[in-house]
C-alpha cells in the first residue's frame, strides 16, 4: 500500500507525542489519536503500522491495538521494514 506521507497531519509535529511512554495517561494517547482521526491518510497509516511498526501510535492505533489486529488477521510483524522507515 502506497501512502503519501506528505499528507499526514503529524508531519512537522513533535514525533514524541506518537510514542507515549508505557503507563502514560490516557489523555496523552487520546491527544495523538485526535491528530490521527483528522488525517486524510489515517487508514493507510494504520495499515502501515499493523504490518511494520512495533511501537507508537499509527493511524490512531496503539501498540496494543495493532498487536490484537495482527493476532486476529494472523499477520507477522515485518520488523526489518519498520527499522528502515522514517516519516
Amino acid at each position: 500500500m502506497d501512502v503519501d506521507w506528505t499528507k499526514a497531519n503529524c508531519v512537522g509535529t513533535d514525533t514524541e507525542a506518537f510514542y507515549p511512554e508505557k503507563g502514560c495517561s490516557i489523555d496523552v494517547i487520546n491527544n495523538a489519536r485526535r491528530v490521527c482521526m483528522r488525517c486524510d491518510i489515517v487508514d493507510g497509516c494504520a495499515e502501515h503500522g499493523i504490518h511494520h511498526e512495533a511501537f507508537g501510535i499509527w493511524g490512531g492505533l496503539t501498540t496494543k491495538d495493532r498487536r490484537e489486529i495482527r493476532r486476529k488477521r494472523n499477520i507477522i510483524l515485518d520488523q526489518h521494514a519498520a527499522s528502515e522507515f522514517t516519516p
